[in-house]
């Protein structure tokens, strides 16, 4: 049976020129401080270990693509070419359902956000989304249908529905990964400030 593929990018295009930009410029002072004469004055060693650690980051907001691939069996979730550590697989057994749901996020200082997505919910109770942001709840139910009826394309298997979900709260895995790459980000500014202290 062929697998239901749903790849989009991993975070807005805007986003990843944003990125890209930084990388860029920080790079570039980098750089251009290394070459001043007084370049051990400047205290540039504290910040390169943070800046690779962010150009990486960075670089995967520019090229990197999720990619959901659903079968009868699982649902695959991928994310790349840049490991950044948020590939899953949820087995059949462990899928309850597929949904749907509306997200209204308020935001005083951005402006309120409206938007459906779909996706599928485990028997824990979590849910992981496989559309993105989607405009309409048409549009969100017929994402939430392919889903499902990729799963169900084998008899053997009990139906999966389709239902219409409330938001669900972060899930354990992304704030273990937040906390990981916060980790990795102080880990490299204390790299930073022993570098220099051992440079001069």
């Amino acid at each position: 049976m062929q697998a239901l593929r749903i790849e989009r990018r991993w975070v807005r295009w805007w986003i990843g020129c944003i990125a890209g930009g930084l990388v860029g410029l920080f790079g570039w002072v980098i750089y251009r401080t290394l070459q001043m004469p007084n370049s051990e004055e400047q205290m540039i060693r504290v910040f390169i270990p943070f800046y690779a650690v962010g150009a990486y980051l960075g670089l995967a907001f520019m090229v990197n693509r999720r990619v959901v691939l659903v079968t009868p069996d699982k649902v695959a979730f991928r994310n790349g070419p840049i490991p950044l550590g948020l590939s899953q697989t949820i087995q059949r057994g462990d899928i309850a359902l597929c949904y749907l749901r509306y997200v209204f996020i308020r935001s005083r200082k951005y402006g309120d956000e409206k938007y459906y997505s779909a996706g599928i919910e485990t028997v824990r109770g979590h849910q992981i989304d496989t559309s993105g942001r989607l405009q309409t709840k048409e549009e969100a139910w017929k994402a939430a249908s392919e889903v499902a009826q990729a799963l169900n394309a084998d008899p053997r298997y009990t139906a999966v529905s389709v239902e219409y979900r409330n938001v669900a709260p972060i899930t354990p895995v992304h704030k273990r990964l937040v906390l990981i790459w916060w980790a990795i980000l102080t880990l490299a500014i204390f790299v930073g400030g022993y570098w220099e202290v051992k440079s001069h």
